[in-house]
């Protein structure tokens, strides 16, 4: 019989159980240790996934309580639109109603009355109540002057180009003369190509010059203004009919 082994036999049944034990606490810490990481994971990030859950629902909340304030505030904004449109049109309303009363003087200012005349030569004869006087640097009492070198014959030029609307650069001056009496003259104009026959009458206003009286379209030159013309300044000292 060998004492050594009897010896060593409840040694290493010590150390085995001893071994076993020993697993069995390694064991039991590992699983403490994963129960305090799964529980401490839990209570902190489980924590913050909550708080961002309930963020975004107070969010959501919050959105859908505002809908309703911003449809009444763009109900409320429609009006001021539907107001300011209302405005615009009524302001552009006045304005044309102005343009329209602005017109209206222009308007009566070129009525005319077309008279007939016994003349053969005569093609119409008008006479415009709007016609005024085309003003004057003259001192009064006036006197009629067929000098082409002198005011009023530049003033009897202005009425003739206010009552036919031709200019002297566009014009045959045929006649310009007394018209009756020391306050009246009259004148005859044609385009140059005598496609178109004017006489004037006008008159004198004191203090405000030569307004025209009547126009007459006449169908051509009258036969005894055809020799010569008023156009050059001799012609018109010897041609003019005082």
């Amino acid at each position: 019989m060998d004492f050594k082994d009897l010896y060593e036999g409840p040694r290493f049944e010590k150390r085995a159980k001893r071994r076993k034990v020993n697993k069995l606490l390694n064991i039991g810490i590992v699983l403490v240790v994963i129960g305090i990481v799964f529980f401490s994971y839990k209570l902190f990030f489980g924590g913050t996934e909550q708080a961002s859950t309930e963020v975004s629902s107070e969010k959501t909340i919050t959105s859908a309580k505002d809908l309703p304030a911003a449809d009444e505030k763009e109900k409320e904004e429609e009006p001021l639109e539907e107001e300011t449109n209302t405005e615009d049109d009524t302001k552009e309303t006045t304005e044309e109603e102005s343009e329209v009363e602005e017109v209206e003087p222009a308007t009566k200012e070129t009525e005319k009355t077309i008279e007939n005349s016994e003349d053969p030569n005569v093609k119409e004869t008008i006479v415009n109540e709007a016609w005024k006087p085309v003003g004057t640097t003259q001192a009064e009492p006036h006197v009629a002057t067929y000098d082409s070198k002198s005011t009023d014959w530049q003033e009897m030029m202005k009425a003739l180009e206010y009552a036919t609307g031709l200019t002297q650069q566009d014009w045959i001056l045929w006649r310009i003369g007394n018209g009756g009496s020391p306050n009246h003259a009259q004148g005859v104009v044609s385009t140059k190509d005598k496609k178109y026959v004017y006489r004037v009458q006008m008159e004198w206003v004191k203090g405000e010059g030569w307004k025209p009286s009547k126009l007459e379209t006449l169908n051509q030159v009258p036969a005894e203004y055809t020799g010569t013309s008023m156009n050059s300044t001799n012609e018109a000292e010897t041609s003019t009919e005082e």
